[in-house]
């Protein structure tokens, strides 16, 4: 007895399907921050990222806006960006 090839293909995929439904979903991602890594003046710190951004190096002033606050990159350059945006010129 001949068992045609589409219904073997037929019958891998709906194992596949089966396997990936009843597969655990992964665990949810935590917001990644970054604690500092030591004791930081945030006075000073954020003084110099205005510096930064005053002098156009905006990547820079993201670069150490995450070390002094310890957040994620993209939040970073959302605060980074407001900042620019409120910035007179």
């Amino acid at each position: 007895m001949d068992i045609p090839s589409w219904a073997i293909g037929g019958l891998v995929v709906i194992a596949f399907v089966l396997g990936r439904a009843s597969a655990t979903p992964p665990a949810a991602t935590p917001s990644r921050t970054l604690p500092p890594t030591s004791p930081i003046d945030v006075a000073s710190a954020d003084a110099e990222i205005a510096t930064l951004i005053q002098a156009g190096r905006t990547i820079d002033a993201i670069k150490r806006y995450r070390t002094v606050h310890g957040v994620d990159l993209k939040a970073a350059k959302d605060a980074i960006d407001a900042l620019v945006a409120r910035r007179v010129p």
